[in-house]
């Protein structure tokens, strides 16, 4: 599996544990990933960016209403 796939799949985890969304989902195109794998942004910190860019709630804070 090469580095990139790896990073992908990881996003992809990381959206879907934290907003219960995919890639996807969230429709970004390839080459936008690929740059962002390739300018060395880790697979949190694209979703930190993303989500701070499409004010995006986790699902915790859902979670922790419900409880």
């Amino acid at each position: 599996m090469s580095d990139y796939v790896r990073w992908r799949a990881e996003t992809d985890t990381i959206l879907k544990d934290r907003y219960a969304i995919d890639l996807e989902d969230v429709g970004t195109e390839e080459d936008s990933l690929v740059a962002a794998w390739r300018a060395g942004e880790s697979s949190t910190e694209y979703v930190e960016r993303f989500a701070l860019k499409y004010d995006l709630d986790p699902v915790s804070l859902y979670r922790a209403a419900r409880a």
